[in-house]
């Protein structure tokens, strides 16, 4: 698989129904602090061991992120630049990611990916489509 294919695989867990990214957790005497579940840290790995987050890849374009329907049309390097700012912005601002899987934006990136993901490999996504 591909690092689109793997992307949009996200799509069925970050999808359903009820998915939660974390937690926030707030102790006495403590600054609150986000605790990402499991399958959140599973895919901030997966983006970095993808290489999806690169401090180096295309100036990050905030105002897409922010719009949904320009998702939908985002090449593979714009995907590239909206996960790297995505991650490093919730780096300094704890949470940010959880409120992009929440929101709709993370779901949209990963339905892009596959999008393009079919379109570079049309055998495949014919496949996957009959199996449905």
């Amino acid at each position: 698989m591909n690092r689109l294919q793997i992307l949009a695989a996200w799509t069925g867990v970050i999808g359903r129904p009820g998915y939660s990214a974390g937690e926030w957790i707030s102790e006495p005497g403590m600054m609150p602090w986000f605790r990402y579940f499991p399958g959140t840290a599973r895919f901030a790995e997966e983006l970095a061991s993808c290489q999806w987050t690169n401090p180096q890849s295309a100036p990050y374009d905030l105002a897409m992120i922010a719009d949904l329907q320009a998702i939908g049309s985002a090449n593979e390097a714009q995907i590239q630049a909206m996960l790297t700012a995505i991650v490093r912005i919730d780096r300094f601002n704890e949470g940010f990611l959880a409120q992009k899987l929440g929101d709709g934006t993370i779901l949209a990136i990963c339905r892009r990916a596959g999008v393009l993901a079919d379109q570079s490999n049309p055998r495949a996504a014919s496949s996957r489509n009959e199996n449905t």
